[in-house]
């Protein structure tokens, strides 16, 4: 590009004369060019809706449900195991009360023998974590029972070194 003479003996450029138009036009910002959101575009603020307002706070007002502590108060109740022994399967149905009593139907192996039998007796629960727990059963009969259990939520328990799951049913 050539340069001119605008005969005050300054001489400018075509291209300088652009450069500052571009720098003016992006201080002044409202006569900025159309590319200038594009490259200078700040974030937008969140807007909240009335939909945003109510669904946040029904969740504060319902929190979710939390998660249960191995206690006595969480084990009270009819718990039941789908269970095979020998030739006989079905459930075993056993009741927890508060006063530390039980007392239920099951099914006991002899060799390759099931038999269905009523037990009761009384149970002690020692809190190992908060979502793991040691179960003793002392029966009536005399025959003591252990076994440790993991919380998998309200109503699903899992003997891990049995390997079953236990459901609480009502």
């Amino acid at each position: 590009m050539a340069d001119e003479d605008k005969g005050d003996g300054k001489k400018s450029t075509l291209v300088g004369q652009i450069i500052a138009s571009v720098a003016v036009a992006i201080l002044v910002g409202g006569t900025s060019p159309w590319w200038f959101n594009a490259f200078f575009r700040k974030p937008a603020p969140p807007s909240v809706s009335p939909e945003t307002t109510v669904g946040r706070e029904a969740a504060i007002s319902n929190p979710p449900e939390a998660a249960p502590v191995a206690s006595d108060d969480f084990f009270v109740g009819r718990w039941r195991v789908d269970q095979e022994v020998g030739t006989v399967s079905g459930e075993n149905v056993v009741d927890y009360y508060r006063n530390g009593r039980f007392e239920g139907r099951s099914i006991a192996g002899s060799g390759n023998q099931g038999l269905k039998k009523l037990e009761s007796g009384k149970w002690e629960l020692d809190k190992l974590s908060d979502r793991t727990f040691r179960l003793t059963l002392m029966n009536d009969d005399g025959t003591r029972w252990t076994g440790k259990f993991k919380i998998l939520d309200q109503n699903h328990i899992q003997n891990i070194d049995e390997n079953y799951v236990a459901e609480r049913v009502e």
